[in-house]
């Protein structure tokens, strides 16, 4: 069995969102430290992204998978990343919503979660996770 841990554990989901609501603060995001801050404390081999994770963080992450052979990112969190022109509502599947009645809001959900697929392979994870 393989668990996995969520890289919302590096910060909680109210100072993820916070990261996203400030424009100064998601440039700041750095996913090594992100990264290293979780795998100091808990030392798995797999993580998990979480969907709250800014475009910003995801060069980071690579550095530190790429630096670290043994961790691997197992899944992804649809919709990780989060794109620049993401707008805060209750939850990022509110504002990606697979199942809307208007098309051009479905589309633009599936369009977004083709680049978390594009992610999972560049990341080799396994899932990708959708709800």
């Amino acid at each position: 069995m393989k668990l996995a841990l969520t890289t919302e554990y590096g910060f909680g989901p109210h100072e993820l969102e916070d990261l996203i609501k400030k424009p100064e603060s998601k440039r700041k995001c750095n996913g090594y430290s992100i990264m290293k801050l979780i795998d100091d404390k808990f030392n798995l081999n797999y993580y998990e992204l979480t969907c709250w994770l800014p475009e910003s963080a995801i060069s980071g992450i690579k550095r530190f998978i790429s630096s670290n052979p043994s961790k691997q990112i197992n899944s992804i969190h649809a919709y990780a990343p989060l794109r620049s022109d993401f707008q805060i509502g209750n939850h990022p599947t509110d504002y990606y919503n697979l199942s809307s009645c208007n098309e051009k809001k479905r589309l633009f959900a599936v369009q977004n979660l083709n680049k978390t697929i594009q992610l999972a392979d560049e990341l080799e994870a396994r899932y990708v996770v959708v709800h």
